[in-house]
């Protein structure tokens, strides 16, 4: 039976996220993320054009590290809109946030202004349920939040969560006046019950400017998907590099990599260490390091290294990506092996490169793009990935995919190897593109 009623499901464009980030414009596409039956597939999109209404599939596909289960997103149009990252609630495994669009017009993606949203996951219909809304856009910002005075945040989306010193803090991309860039802000999240969240703007930080230490740079260095997590009592903060032109826009992406610090509590505010609560550059290589990194000489991952999620237990820190070569620098380009899934771990969460040299080789990913595949627990059933998957270029078949669309699957870190990944000339070689 197909659910609620005025509601509408979305899934969007795979290059969705890299334009959100830069404000850029969305184009609409509305296209079936659940079916009723495989069976009925051309039935329930001739409904939909007609309702704009469907139901959710019960299909799994086996996949080498589960069974994959799709997922829906349920709400008013602006809450399902690119509705493609969410965060989990460390201690309500039913909650999450998620992005929502703030002013497109209805049946569009078009918008270019974000928010953050409450979701609450029912698992067994496996479907994430819009809430409310936690924070309010635009929003104006209070004095020390280490950029120019008369700070005013237009956009939040791609949040991630953490519980620091009995606070939960969430870490989100932000964009705004008097802002450098696309930036990484942080903030403490105030969960009242399952139904109601906010986001207190009156100790928000702006911990990550999208710019570089060299002013002279005809390069700006974004700080995209922002991913905060602690480790061994401490607290890091991950976000994706994204280098072009001053001026560029998604066409003009150069590469894509991924940098970290630690973090620090100082007058009620998260901020880089010894930053002395003041926002610092994505590229300053003084104050953060570049943790996962571009392979030289292999061009199936000297472009992209974009790090999506983030997951440590007691001993070990888990991280998910999408990489890329020969010039990929968005899930949606057809090159083979864009933004292909790789999962890597590290006992040491600021070294060089540091997921470059675990990679895990005993357990087969999806093969096609993907894009914000994040680590999820089930309340029983344990640790689940959950992300977009894109469909693969058709120069280029692949086996062990999924069909375009949100998906979630079981997954047991404890049971996976690992193996180094070489860099350099003799990495391996791209295959040509086969004609439609």
């Amino acid at each position: 039976m197909c659910a609620d009623a005025g509601f509408s499901h979305v899934e969007t464009l795979p290059e969705s996220r890299f334009r959100s980030r830069m404000a850029f414009h969305v184009h609409a596409n509305w296209t079936l993320l659940g079916l009723c039956g495989l069976r009925g597939a051309l039935l329930m999109v001739a409904l939909w054009l007609a309702t704009g209404d469907w139901c959710q599939s019960s299909v799994a596909m086996t996949l080498g590290l589960g069974t994959a289960v799709p997922v829906s997103v349920v709400g008013p149009e602006t809450a399902v809109c690119n509705a493609v990252s969410f965060a989990q609630f460390p201690d309500d495994l039913d909650l999450f946030l998620g992005r929502v669009d703030v002013d497109a017009p209805p049946r569009s993606c078009t918008g270019n202004q974000w928010s953050l949203a409450l979701f609450k996951m029912d698992w067994v219909g496996s479907a994430l349920r819009y809430v409310d809304a936690v924070m309010a856009i635009p929003a104006d910002l209070p004095p020390g939040v280490g950029i120019r005075s008369g700070a005013q945040l237009t956009s939040a989306y791609d949040p991630t969560i953490a519980r620091y010193h009995g606070e939960l803090w969430v870490a989100f991309e932000c964009w705004g006046k008097n802002f450098s860039g696309v930036s990484a802000c942080i903030a403490p999240l105030r969960l009242t019950d399952s139904q109601s969240a906010r986001v207190d703007l009156q100790r928000l930080s702006v911990a990550v400017s999208g710019t570089s230490t060299d002013a002279s740079s005809p390069y700006q260095y974004s700080a995209s998907v922002p991913k905060i997590f602690t480790f061994r009592n401490r607290i890091y903060l991950y976000w994706s590099v994204v280098q072009f032109p001053w001026g560029g826009n998604e066409t003009s992406f150069l590469n894509v990599t991924t940098r970290g610090m630690e973090l620090e509590e100082d007058a009620g505010r998260l901020w880089g260490k010894h930053s002395n609560g003041a926002s610092i550059p994505s590229l300053d290589p003084s104050r953060n390091i570049e943790v996962l990194g571009l392979v030289a000489g292999d061009p199936l991952s000297d472009s992209a290294a974009d790090m999506f999620g983030v997951h440590a237990d007691e001993t070990t820190i888990y991280a998910t990506a999408g990489v890329g070569g020969k010039g990929c620098v968005t899930p949606s380009q057809a090159i083979y092996g864009c933004y292909r899934l790789r999962i890597s771990a590290t006992t040491d969460p600021l070294g060089f490169r540091t997921f470059n040299r675990n990679i895990l080789s005993s357990h087969a990913a999806p093969a096609n793009p993907q894009e914000l595949t994040r680590f999820v627990k089930h309340p029983s059933d344990g640790l689940f990935l959950m992300g977009s998957y894109i469909e693969s270029p058709k120069e280029y078949p692949l086996t062990n995919t999924l069909p375009p669309g949100f998906w979630r699957y079981p997954v047991a870190p404890r049971e996976w190897t690992f193996s180094t990944l070489r860099d350099g000339p003799g990495a391996k070689t791209a295959p040509q593109g086969r004609g439609p």
